[in-house]
């Protein structure tokens, strides 16, 4: 694994900060008038607090890149759950499972038990789905 260049980094995207989990596979890029608080850092989530002077209550991030295997999953999804919180929270990223049969075009059948957990773990949260216009292919770049 290859460290993060930070000053590189910032100097490239124009940003003035950045900060990266532990397997250097979640980046999170930041402006000055931002104070980024990680409060927890896993292979798979990072967590962190953001605050302004600009606002009344800090907001609440986790950032995802999860494992493709079910059973590398489901310590994210323990994780997710004790990051939980009821102030402004956020969680995105790519989670490597559908919560729904119509979220997925091509490709093998998502995994149902899969899925079971990712629902699991959505409604353990308070999580509410945006929703989404189209999902993924279910085929990577060069099949």
């Amino acid at each position: 694994m290859t460290d993060l260049d930070t000053a590189y980094m910032t100097r490239r995207f124009n940003f003035s900060g950045v900060i990266a989990n532990c397997a250097n596979q979640i980046w999170c890029f930041f402006d000055d008038n931002l104070t980024v608080d990680v409060l927890m850092d896993t292979n798979q989530l990072l967590h962190v607090k953001v605050s302004s002077g600009q606002w009344k209550d800090p907001l609440f991030c986790s950032f995802i890149y999860a494992k493709c295997n079910r059973w590398d999953r489901r310590r994210l999804w323990d994780d997710l759950c004790s990051a939980c919180t009821d102030a402004h929270w956020i969680v995105g990223g790519d989670f490597n499972v559908v919560s729904s049969l119509t979220e997925r075009k091509g490709g093998a059948a998502p995994k149902l038990k899969s899925m079971e957990e990712f629902n699991a773990c959505i409604e353990g949260c308070c999580l509410v789905d945006p929703g989404f216009e189209e999902g993924g292919s279910g085929k990577r770049v060069g099949e």
